[in-house]
């Protein structure tokens, strides 16, 4: 059964069938022709074909009749067989299309990768077959955010790929914020890009990503996706710290509470003061704690979120000293 990861490394191309045929231009310097549209296709070999013998995804280029095919197979491990089942993949779409077939590996592995590159011997002579492969050594790695927002299907597979790699926490960022801030990306994808990246990721290299995202500086996108997404992650956030602490007593899980309160201000960009802060890491009022991280969502300053009655107060005022200034 396909894992997690091999059903999310075929997200992007679902999503943008034309990103295939942009890495094959970009990545291998194919002169293919104008896409005008692309398409994910049929990936039955036959009619009469298993289905085992199906690959990952097809995707067609062109209006009406395709004029390219292009065959994409996912590869996390080595596999006896697939040197068998490559070249047919290749051959009966290429005799369905009338047209020409390009197949394309992603291999996010590089041993994997290297393997896949191997020239496969079909028993014709001078007839050998080789695949196109994507691995971590030339699929792209885009860490300036201005072409993760205009490409965030490829941003997704980047991070894919890149993140549990060397160097590939900036690439896992670049994305994360891109799909917070892209135009041109609606909610509920961006929603589901961010979820993979981050489940995709090792444990402890996803709570450093998370701590990174928390403290520095990045673009504030303040909407109803990202409070849920933020939400969702201080949920998951405060369980975790909760369950080690005390042994679930309250004083643990209070403080995992306040931590993680602290975690979606500093996510907000709302700043505390010295005070404040100290004030809610004293907290270990359970209610008290969840009616702040309520509020901490959709706040738009720390005062409010502590203080919102006070505030009111303070707001009401000064609007009655402005109208006795005005004379209103």
């Amino acid at each position: 059964m396909p894992s997690f990861l091999h059903h999310a490394l075929l997200v992007p191309f679902r999503h943008r069938p034309a990103l295939a045929a942009a890495l094959l231009r970009g990545v291998f310097h194919l002169p293919l022709p104008a896409p005008g549209t692309a398409r994910v296709g049929d990936g039955a070999v036959s009619r009469v074909s298993p289905t085992e013998h199906r690959p990952d995804l097809v995707v067609l280029l062109g209006r009406g009749a395709p004029r390219y095919g292009i065959v994409l197979e996912v590869q996390l491990r080595r596999s006896p067989h697939k040197p068998f089942v490559w070249p047919l993949y290749h051959a009966a779409l290429r005799a369905r299309l009338r047209a020409p077939v390009t197949l394309l590996v992603l291999a996010p592995r590089a041993p994997v990768a290297a393997w896949a590159r191997t020239v496969i011997a079909t028993g014709r002579p001078g007839g050998p077959f080789a695949a196109l492969v994507l691995g971590p050594d030339n699929l792209p790695r885009l860490t300036a955010l201005g072409r993760a927002r205009a490409a965030p299907q490829l941003a997704l597979l980047g991070a894919l790929v890149h993140g549990p790699t060397d160097g590939g926490r900036q690439v896992v960022i670049t994305a994360l914020t891109a799909f917070a801030t892209a135009r041109r990306l609606d909610s509920p994808r961006a929603s589901l890009y961010h979820d993979l990246v981050l489940d995709a990721l090792p444990a402890e290299e996803r709570r450093a990503v998370e701590a990174t995202m928390a403290s520095a500086p990045h673009p504030r996108y303040v909407s109803e996706f990202t409070r849920r997404l933020t939400q969702s992650r201080l949920e998951g956030l405060i369980q975790g710290e909760a369950k080690g602490k005390a042994e679930g007593k309250a004083e643990g899980k209070a403080e995992g509470k306040a931590e993680g309160l602290l975690a979606i201000l500093r996510l907000r960009g709302l700043a505390l003061t010295a005070a404040e802060q100290a004030r809610i890491l004293a907290t270990t009022d359970l209610p008290t704690l969840d009616r702040w991280i309520a509020r901490a969502m959709t706040a738009t300053a720390a005062v409010a979120v502590l203080e919102p009655r006070a505030r009111a107060r303070r707001s009401s005022a000064a609007r009655t000293r402005r109208r006795r200034a005005t004379g209103g």
